[in-house]
């Protein structure tokens, strides 16, 4: 049996027969890391939308025994989300990462579990506290203006998607704010029908285009498909030394 040694990577601990140079370890963990997304942003959305949600009753905002309604988004999008992308940094070698989401999102599941064994029968709180519903809604608003603005580096219509949907959360939002303002919600709602009409066509775009390997139908690509030598416009890697 070959001798085994342990490598330290930013993975943790790797044990590898002794043959195996250290440089080949490391060109295998960038490699691997290559082939993952990176799921901080989904976790630290889901962490910032459950924490912000809970702590405006903390701050007093509302009243203690509202807690119940924070239970939808922590259990969801702060708890389960939160933790999936933790499993996901660990799988990309993001201790820290993983062990950070994991935790926390772990910690609102569990928190929302316990809240809902609390109020078993209904969802408790005072009518009051139905803007607490605004509070995560507008969160999601900012989350799809903050996505159209990186999806103009994909294409038009990708990023008219998420205005409208911005606009849809963002008026809906405003609409619990104001206990049910009709008006508001009916502008949601329009932004809405907007987003999902253009999501319609982009989804068809897509599957036509990547059918037929070619731009069939226009997506409004704000970027150059070539360069005058005919070499693609994809821009060059940037690449930096790995510690």
């Amino acid at each position: 049996m070959a001798q085994m040694i342990e490598h330290w990577t930013p993975a943790g601990p790797v044990k590898s027969p002794a043959d195996i140079p250290l440089d080949q370890i490391t060109r295998e963990e960038v490699r691997a890391r290559a082939m993952v997304g990176d799921a901080s942003a989904l976790g630290l959305l889901g962490f910032a939308t459950g924490t912000f949600t809970v702590s405006a009753i903390a701050t007093g905002w509302f009243a203690a025994g509202d807690i119940p309604w924070t239970v939808p988004v922590l259990l969801v999008f702060a708890g389960i989300a939160q933790f999936i992308a933790g499993m996901w940094a660990f799988r990309r070698g993001d201790v820290f990462g993983g062990t950070a989401f994991g935790a926390f999102g772990a910690f609102n599941t569990t928190f929302a579990f316990w809240d809902l064994t609390m109020h078993p029968a209904t969802l408790g709180g005072s009518a009051a506290a139905a803007p607490i519903n605004g509070i995560w809604i507008a969160c999601f608003s900012y989350i799809a203006l903050a996505l159209f603005f990186v999806a103009l580096r994909r294409g038009l219509a990708l990023a008219l998607v998420l205005l409208a949907l911005a606009g849809t959360y963002g008026f809906l939002a405003a609409s619990v704010f104001d206990y049910g303002n009709i008006l508001l919600e009916a502008i949601g709602g329009w932004c809405g029908i907007a987003s999902s009409i253009l999501a319609f066509y982009t989804a068809t775009a897509m599957l036509i285009n990547a059918e037929n390997m070619r731009s069939l139908i226009p997506m409004g690509s704000m970027m150059q498909a070539t360069v005058p030598d005919g070499a693609s416009a994809r821009p060059a890697p940037i690449r930096e030394e790995v510690r």
